[in-house]
Parts: C-alpha cells; sequence; structure tokens
C-alpha cells in the first residue's frame, strides 16, 4: 500500500483550490465551528467523493450560518482507507464548488490511514461582537424555517427501503440529502434582526429544542403550518409528512426567532435575497414544546437524530 501524508495531501490540494490572500476586515470577529462525517453514519458508503465533500463543507458553513457569520477560512482532517488519486480528485472537485463560491481560504489539512471520515473545522466573521445565539429567544417572538423541512428525511427512507425515487423527485430529493445549500446569505440578513437561530440538522424537534434549553423558554408550533415540498407531500402520507419534518433532520435550514416588532423587517431582508421563509409558530413562557393542529393541542413525542444512538 502506498503511504501518503499531511504534507502531501496539502500540495495536492492547493494544487487544485484557490486561497484567497486576505480575510474580510468588515468581520473582525471570530466565530468557529466543527464537524466530522463518518462514511456508513452520515453518508451512505457508495456516496460519490464529489457529494461528500461538499456534504461534508455545507454542513460546517450551515453552522456559521446560524451564527450570523460569514465563512472565511478552513481547515480539513480526512481518513482515508488508502491513497487513491481519482478518490482524492472527485473529493476536492466537489469541495471547490463551496470553496470558492464564498472565497474560502484553505489553511490547513491532516491525513491519517483508517474507516473514511471527514472532519473541517470552518471560521467565520462577525461584524461585530454581537452573536446570534441559541440562548436569545425571547418570550411572545415568532418561530420561523427558511424554505422547506423533511426533504432529506423522505430522501433517506427511500434509501434505506431500497427504493427507486419516482423520477418526478429523484433530482430534488437526492439534491437535498446529498448536496445541501448552507443558508449564509440568510444568515447574514438575520444577524441584527433575530433574538436566536440555529440550523436545522438533526431535526426541527430537536434542533428547536436545544434553543428552548438554551433560552429557557418553551414553544407552541402549528403543524399545519410547517412548510412542504411537493416532493414531500406527493410521496408521503400525511403522519409520514409531520414525522420527517419534525424528526428526520439533514434539512439544513434555519430555524429562528424574531420578535413581533421586527417581521416587517425581516421579511423585507429575506425577500431582497430571494429566500422564502415560514412563520410556524411562537415561543412561550413554559419550558416544553407544544403542538397544534387544526386549531387544538396534540400530544405529540418528536424526537430528532440521536448521535450516539
Amino acid at each position: 500500500m502506498e503511504a501518503f501524508h499531511s504534507g502531501q495531501l496539502l500540495q495536492y490540494i492547493q494544487q487544485v483550490l484557490p486561497l484567497s490572500d486576505s480575510l474580510d476586515n468588515n468581520f473582525p470577529y471570530a466565530a468557529i465551528t466543527v464537524d466530522s462525517l463518518l462514511s456508513g453514519v452520515h453518508f451512505p458508503v457508495n456516496t460519490s467523493p464529489e457529494l461528500i465533500a461538499h456534504k461534508s463543507l455545507a454542513v460546517n458553513l450551515s453552522d456559521l450560518a446560524a451564527m450570523g457569520a460569514k465563512p472565511q477560512s478552513v481547515t480539513l482532517g480526512l481518513v482515508l482507507p488508502q491513497w487513491d488519486e481519482v478518490w482524492l480528485q472527485q473529493f476536492v472537485a466537489g469541495f471547490h464548488g463551496l470553496q470558492s463560491q464564498w472565497n474560502l481560504q484553505f489553511i490547513a489539512c491532516d491525513i491519517q490511514q483508517g474507516p473514511l471520515s471527514i472532519t473541517i473545522q470552518a471560521h467565520g466573521g462577525l461584524k461585530n461582537n454581537k452573536r446570534m445565539l441559541r440562548s436569545g429567544a425571547q418570550v411572545d417572538d415568532i418561530i420561523f424555517v427558511t424554505n422547506t423541512i423533511g426533504d432529506a428525511g423522505c430522501a433517506l427512507q427511500y434509501y434505506l427501503d431500497q427504493k427507486p425515487v419516482p423520477e418526478k423527485y429523484k433530482d430534488f430529493l437526492e439534491q437535498r440529502l446529498n448536496k445541501p445549500e448552507p443558508q449564509i446569505s440568510a444568515g447574514l440578513c438575520l444577524y441584527d434582526i433575530a433574538n436566536a437561530a440555529i440550523d436545522i440538522s438533526d431535526g426541527l424537534a430537536a434542533d428547536l429544542g436545544h434553543i428552548l434549553e438554551e433560552s429557557q423558554a418553551g414553544a407552541i408550533i402549528d403543524l399545519d403550518l410547517l412548510p412542504a415540498s411537493s416532493a414531500l407531500s406527493e410521496l408521503s402520507t400525511h403522519e409520514q409528512v409531520i414525522n420527517y419534518q419534525l424528526s428526520g433532520g439533514d434539512d439544513y435550514e434555519l430555524c429562528f426567532t424574531a420578535s413581533p416588532d421586527k417581521c416587517n423587517e425581516l421579511q423585507k431582508s429575506l425577500l431582497e435575497i430571494q429566500v422564502d421563509f415560514t412563520e410556524i409558530g411562537k415561543i412561550t413562557d413554559g419550558f416544553e414544546l407544544c403542538y397544534q393542529q387544526n386549531g387544538r393541542n396534540i400530544n405529540l413525542d418528536a424526537g430528532g437524530y440521536d448521535h450516539f444512538k
């Protein structure tokens, strides 16, 4: 087996990925996130290297989006079963799309031999020392989500059931699962508007739950308001739609809260960048996440992805 090392990987990647030569001084305060993706856990073992690279970077940029941070630089830790020049070429090609879109500096990497996994640390900049945290939700805040949710969970179920996705929705659902687009522009718009935000990676119920825990608050969600795509609605029963939206995960949309007097500003800002958003509920002074449907309170025990189960 051919030996390989970090310097070899860095030299290889630097031949392909253009590097920016400076950071944006308009965003001087630091925001940092790190995430690891494992083969067979976060992506199917037969996923293409391009899609693995895109998703590995996208999930980190999604965390920065939830902070209202502008992406600036990344580091990469890569574990490969063996040195594979073709695999690396495809991986770098998939990495390049988001890296070039946001003019990210590629500043360091490490490579080891073992089961395939990717760890990325992403650094972003904030305009000032105000932070859009999970702990900022206030009673009577309106709760919103960007775009639609539940699509990735629906797509994953087709994969787990080994069923072909209907051709009409195949490209859409595969993109939603394997090539999510981090809502960075929305996060930058929300920075001075939203009180709290999080990206939806483990499912709306679980991730909104993090906001409620950190903010010491409760919430009520109207299930009839949850935004669903045509694909999700047509390919799932009503019960499945709700399950995918609350518990499916991998959406990488933003869930955020804002005070009612900020709603006009919010609407104007997100419409300007052509990002859809939907009001789904409000923050309450309790400590529970409650649900309504057809105007009535309902009992619903919705979980999310658990990293240790």
